[in-house]
């Protein structure tokens, strides 16, 4: 991970734990449940920066976490904060580093084909055989498919 990456990880955990740590306030409006939920995270949070800082390899959890407090400044389209270009570069770099199961890679590779009409048809076929590859022969009942392609 290259420091770039390291430094919008922690900034994007730093400036959630900030946004979080204003909801601990009596005058906040959140109930305990959720004040006891964010001190929870700031926690987690903490814990992360701190494996960034010593070169540690981050856990799917930690990921999933990193993509959260990044989501905001990957929505930030104005660049209001500042930071919009690195959060879109820390969340290819998240896609990259979290594991798929073979339902939500099928389910990436389906609405990916879904998008181009000039998909061939045997590519969908292609993918519908390692569908059925993928999953017990119980779960799907039936092709995904016609013979031509084509979603049913």
């Amino acid at each position: 991970m290259d420091d770039k990456k390291k430094e919008q990880i922690v900034f994007v955990l730093e400036d959630d734990n900030e946004v979080m740590t204003a909801g601990l306030d009596t005058d906040s409006g959140l109930d305990e449940e959720n004040k006891k939920m964010n001190r929870a995270l700031i926690q987690e949070h903490e814990k992360i920066v701190g494996k960034v800082k010593r070169k540690e390899v981050l856990a799917g959890m930690d990921l999933k976490l990193v993509r959260d407090a990044n989501e905001i400044h990957v929505n930030d389209v104005d660049n209001v904060n500042g930071h919009h270009s690195e959060a879109m570069a820390l969340n290819e770099w998240l896609e990259q580093m979290t594991e798929l199961t073979k339902e939500q890679a099928m389910k990436i590779l389906e609405e990916y084909l879904d998008k181009n009409s000039g998909v061939p048809a045997r590519v969908y076929r292609a993918l519908h055989t390692l569908w059925e590859e993928a999953t017990p022969n119980d779960i799907v009942k039936e092709p995904g498919f016609d013979k031509n392609g084509l979603k049913q």
